[in-house]
This record gives C-alpha cells, structure tokens and sequence, in this order.
C-alpha cells in the first residue's frame, strides 16, 4: 500500500465517505490520481533548487570527467613517461644556461685590464651559440686569467656544456679562490650526473681524489665515487665479475691511503666504508674481506663470536 502524506490519507477517507452511495472504487482511483498530481505540485514548488539540479548536474560532471579521462588516456601513449611524473628521468638536469646578459657589468668589467675584459668579452659572444666546442675553447682561454672574477665567468660557461665539459671543470676543482671553486665543484657534480656509465663517473672521481688537498672538492669527489663504484660494482652480470669489480675499485682505494697525502688517505677511507659497509682496518683486513665479502666481520665481532 502507497503511504501518502498525513493530507493526502485524510482527503482520501473524506471523498471515500462523500461518495458511500456510488462507486466506490472509481471514486478512490479518481480520488488517488488528483492528490498525486497534487502533491507533485507541491513538491516542485516547495523543493530545494539544488536538490532539483542535481541530478542533471552530476551526468553533466561524470560527462566531463569521462572526457578528461578519455583524452589523458589519448595522451598518455604506452611506453612514455610522463614529464610530469616524479622521478621520471635519473638524469640530474643541467645547470641553467649562463645568462644572456653577462653576470659581470660593465662597471665590473671597468677594473679589468685590456686583456681580460678581452677573454670575457670573447666568452660571452658565443654563449648564445649551441656549440659547445667553441664555448669550451674561450672559457679555457679564460680560465689562464689570474683574476677569479673572469675565471668565474669562463666556469659557469662550461657549467652550461655539461658533460663535454668535464675535464676542464675536473681540472678546476682546486682552483685557489674558494668562489670559484665553489662553482666549480657544483657544475661538476652535474655535468658528472649526466653521464650513464658508473665506471666512467667513478674512474673520473678516482683520478683526482689523490690529487687534490682542497677538503670541500675532496667530500664531492668521495662522494661521487662511493655512489659511481657502488654502482659499478651492483651492476656486474653476475657474482664473479661483481667480485673482480670489488676486488679493483678496493685495491684503487688502497693506493690512495697507501699514499703521502693524509687528507686524501682519510677520504679514501671513508669512500671504502661506504662502497663496502664496513670500517677500514688495513690491507689485512681489506683482503680479507674481499675473500668473503659475504660473511666479513670486523676483528672485534669475529672476537665476539669466539
């Protein structure tokens, strides 16, 4: 039975009453049809507007979604990463591009002498180019300056080659003025990211830590060859290369705390600990190690377990 609104019950019972003498039936069904119609009115006139709306709102908005779903999935192709994805591409971006106005002014340039406003003015007409060998040359024609604020320019121009240009910025890692420096290590760091080859990254690191007495390039160069060497060592093929590899970046870090240099000896150290997992403890223990990397233990724990 329909249940109609206390109004609608007491109308019904009143007509139903009225019309005892006729058809009954009739009447009800009569009865019933003009209170629906009715009460419909007055729903439509007393209802909420958002309530009416929301119906047609929501197929409105699940049309829209639809199609903002459908085409993100026409533009997501298969295989593609999306630009937007965290983390999509390993490879550290590339310092911005040296400025298209030059970093040092004019009033900059007025305390240089005629040969060095000539370098930096010769730098900066071919930064706008794209080719980076002609950039490359006049920064290393700039880096023989002995003032730090044109060596400073001719750095950030190989900053902005990236990769070609890692053997000048590697060569420029104890340049004496600690700016410059500075700078140099940063665009090092990321020119160095830019390459895929872990041996490459760590050769290049190893062949300057022994080298350099500067302790702020000698934490980044350290720290770029445990990460490099760790790699390089993960990425064999299988467990006997990985052990050849082992075996050799070890006996590379050996050499330099082997060496005479006590500050390059210390880094050399703390990159064994963190491509091995443990303290330095001595050629000793170093090639005891590399025997069983596997179950290695310090002295003191293999003390323990006796």
């Amino acid at each position: 039975m329909i249940e109609y609104p206390q109004y609608q019950r007491w109308k019904l019972k009143k007509e139903v009453k009225v019309k005892n003498g006729g058809n009954g039936v009739g009447t009800l069904l009569i009865g019933a049809t003009g209170i629906a119609v009715v009460g419909g009115l007055l729903w439509l006139a007393f209802a909420p507007v958002e309530d009416v709306d929301t119906v047609p709102m929501a197929k409105k908005t699940l049309r829209s979604d639809r199609g903002r779903s459908g085409s993100a999935e026409k533009s997501a192709k298969p295989g593609k990463k999306s630009k937007s994805a965290p983390n999509a591409d390993k490879t550290v971006k590339k310092p911005r591009r040296h400025p298209a106005k030059p970093t040092i002014t004019e009033d900059d340039l007025a305390h240089l002498s005629a040969a060095d406003r000539k370098l930096v003015e010769d730098l900066q007409s071919v930064m706008d180019s794209d080719d980076h060998a002609k950039i490359i040359a006049a920064a290393v024609a700039a880096l023989k300056s002995n003032t730090a604020e044109v060596r400073q320019e001719a750095v950030d121009a190989l900053g902005w080659c990236g990769k070609d240009a890692i053997a000048e910025l590697t060569g420029m890692l104890a340049d004496a003025d600690d700016d410059v420096r500075d700078s140099a290590i940063n665009h090092w760091e990321c020119a160095l990211s830019e390459v895929e080859d872990p041996k490459f990254r760590y050769s290049t690191a190893l062949a300057v830590m022994g080298t350099i007495s500067k302790e702020d390039a000698l934490d980044s160069i350290s720290g770029q060859f445990s990460c490099a060497a760790t790699e390089y060592i993960d990425d064999a093929e299988n467990e006997t290369l990985q052990g050849k590899r082992r075996t050799e970046v070890v006996q590379k870090l050996y050499d330099i705390i082997d060496g005479k240099t006590e500050i390059c000896a210390e880094k050399a150290k703390a990159a064994y600990e963190d491509v091995t997992g443990f303290e330095w403890r001595g050629a000793a223990e170093a090639e005891r190690y590399l025997a069983n990397p596997e179950d290695y233990e310090l002295p003191e724990d293999r003390d323990a377990d006796l």
